[in-house]
């Protein structure tokens, strides 16, 4: 998980890519996408 660990200055940007994400590729890469950025945002 330490991998997707990003600067706070990023959050704007990895917000925007992964509602593009979510939009755009099938469930089960949206599901993982999706809890991983969740589980990054409870952690900032």
């Amino acid at each position: 998980m330490s991998q997707f660990t990003l600067p706070k200055c990023q959050i704007k940007p990895l917000t925007i890519t992964s509602q593009y994400i979510w939009l755009n590729h099938d469930d089960t890469y949206n599901k993982m996408t999706k809890s991983l950025y969740v589980a990054y945002s409870q952690n900032v």
